[in-house]
């Protein structure tokens, strides 16, 4: 079932890169390239229907009503609440693609990935030409780490919608990830050109640039990334990585000073901090920040 989109939803994000949201646009985040994979960036425009300010509690034995009260969940960063209610509306109406590809996100969010999964699946099993469906499915498969079944995924999302740059992007990232880089910098490209000021999309041409030893490339990326996206603590956290390998330590540890005021609970960005300062041979700061990593 297909609905009208309200703005009801158009508040709502999550954030793969990087690293999910539930029925509308997010700001991608992307995760530090060495000591975590990078985050796929969510999009979904997959229209329902709605009355904001209604308390959708009181018609709760209404598919609908409960499906939006789940959606408004969401919102209020409660994805708990959100999958409940959300999984009330699919016992009254189990044959409603929407229903299904919302209670998968909100399972992916709370980290349930095989569960997501599942009802992904049956999401598209109910329309097959449900493209954001597609596209979730292939996250919750990456966070499985069943690469080549998320690149299928992606692929059958391009195949349905073949301008979805966060396809494109999460293809590219799918790929990255098996070590094909040329093959995901294609994607990359493509979704660049798609959405050319995505802080994600440049920063994961920085992740395959500094993977094919292109540390320059990969520090331009990055830049241009900060652009779009000034106060990202894991673009700041990756460009500070391509400036260790090309030696530049003083500008990396003030790239990873920056992410950790932004971001003060980032583990990856004091583990990589203190491995600037190990390069540049200052043993005892490189362990003050290892510890802070530990904390």
């Amino acid at each position: 079932m297909r609905l009208l989109i309200v703005s009801l939803l158009s508040a709502f994000s999550l954030t793969v890169q990087s690293r999910p949201r539930l029925t509308a646009k997010r700001s991608p985040i992307i995760c530090q390239e060495t000591f975590g994979a990078p985050e796929a960036s969510h999009e979904s425009t997959h229209p329902i229907v709605g009355t904001a300010g209604n308390d959708l509690r009181s018609y709760s034995t209404i598919p609908l009503s409960g499906f939006l009260f789940g959606i408004l969940c969401a919102q209020r960063g409660d994805p708990a609440s959100a999958s409940e209610w959300i999984g009330k509306a699919i016992a009254i109406d189990a044959q409603n693609a929407a229903y299904r590809f919302n209670f998968g996100k909100a399972l992916l969010q709370l980290k349930r990935p095989r569960d997501a999964c599942a009802a992904l699946e049956r999401a598209t099993a109910l329309d097959g030409g449900y493209a954001e469906a597609y596209n979730e499915l292939g996250l919750a498969r990456m966070d499985l780490g069943d690469l080549q079944a998320a690149a299928s995924a992606f692929r059958k999302t391009l195949l349905l919608r073949s301008s979805y740059w966060e396809a494109f992007n999460n293809l590219g990232l799918a790929l990255h990830r098996q070590g094909r880089n040329e093959e995901a910098g294609e994607n990359l490209r493509r979704a660049l050109e798609l959405e050319p000021r995505s802080a994600s999309v440049l920063s994961n041409l920085g992740l395959v640039s500094r993977a094919q030893g292109r540390a320059v490339e990969a520090v331009e990326f990055y830049r241009a990334a900060l652009t779009s996206s000034p106060r990202e603590p894991t673009v700041l956290t990756n460009l500070g990585n391509a400036l260790i390998d090309l030696s530049r330590y003083e500008e990396a540890i003030a790239c990873f000073r920056e992410a950790t005021a932004i971001a003060p609970g980032d583990a990856n960005a004091y583990c990589n901090w203190g491995a600037a300062y190990l390069r540049a041979e200052r043993f005892q700061e490189a362990a003050g920040k290892f510890s802070d990593a530990l904390a």
